[in-house]
């Protein structure tokens, strides 16, 4: 067990957690409560951790380089640890580069996803839970809304700026035993073979905009969801619209060889 230390009051957690903040790296942010430590860890291509400690002399870290070489600092002034602190973090990033995998396809139709989703996955690691619970579902929206702009006709993009997505999903269908039905309106023919396909999509859509929708409720309901659900949700819906934007691609590239074929004669 580790030595138990004082407490990292709440200004020093908020000014390290800012430090990961702006540099952009998924750091983890977890306070020991046996030994009053912070474990700052981070999950790439490698483990890399440093233990900080706050005792009556001053500040400790020990942490491991990229190299995995152990190392340690002390200080007793609380700006210079901090800066020490940075310049950690500061190469472990340089050294290992977090770059999401962002798909060309999402990128050219939703130019703005990959940076909010980016920004939630951050805040996320470093223990802001329901904030970045909120920004994940501000990230399914403009995914959705931007995947929809991209298949359905101009003429429906009015209903798709106005409305939620929980409003758009109920827009196109009803809801009967938790199923989801194409709702028989005469102003959808000229879409319903594109509602028809993305019904499942909507069905997914629909239940993981609930959970987003509860963190920024007074009191949750859907408490057994975490933003770290969210997360995952919105990287299989990413994946399943990028599937769909490939096959669009392939389907016109089909559509203009065999309008090709047609007309060639001998």
């Amino acid at each position: 067990m580790r030595q138990r230390g004082r407490i990292f009051n709440q200004r020093e957690q908020l000014e390290l957690k800012q430090i990961i903040a702006s540099l952009n790296i998924p750091m983890s942010f977890v306070v020991d409560t046996e030994s009053n430590a912070i474990d700052l860890d981070f999950n790439g291509n490698q483990y890399i951790q440093s233990i900080l400690v706050k005792h009556n002399e001053g500040y400790r870290i020990d942490y491991t380089t990229s190299n995995g070489d152990g190392k340690f600092y002390e200080n007793k002034e609380w700006n210079n640890f901090k800066y020490h602190v940075r310049k950690w973090i500061e190469s472990v990033k340089r050294d290992n580069p977090f770059e999401q995998n962002q798909k060309k396809n999402i990128v050219e139709i939703s130019p703005k996803f990959y940076d909010i989703f980016r920004e939630a996955t951050i805040i996320n690691h470093i223990g802001f839970k329901e904030s970045s619970g909120m920004i994940f579902r501000k990230a399914l929206e403009i995914i959705v809304k931007d995947f929809l702009k991209n298949q359905f006709p101009k003429t429906y993009e009015n209903v798709l700026n106005k409305k939620t997505i929980g409003q758009i999903v109920r827009h196109f269908y009803e809801i009967k035993d938790d199923q989801l039905l194409i709702k028989d309106t005469e102003s959808f023919k000229e879409i319903r073979t594109e509602l028809e396909n993305l019904k499942s999509l909507a069905n997914v859509i629909n239940n993981t905009f609930k959970i987003g929708n509860d963190f920024s409720h007074y009191e949750r309901r859907l408490t057994e969801f975490s933003a770290t659900d969210m997360h995952e949700r919105i990287i299989k819906i990413s994946d399943f619209i990028n599937s769909q934007l490939e096959l669009n691609k392939l389907t016109e590239k089909q559509n203009k060889l065999n309008s090709e074929f047609d007309i060639d004669k001998l």
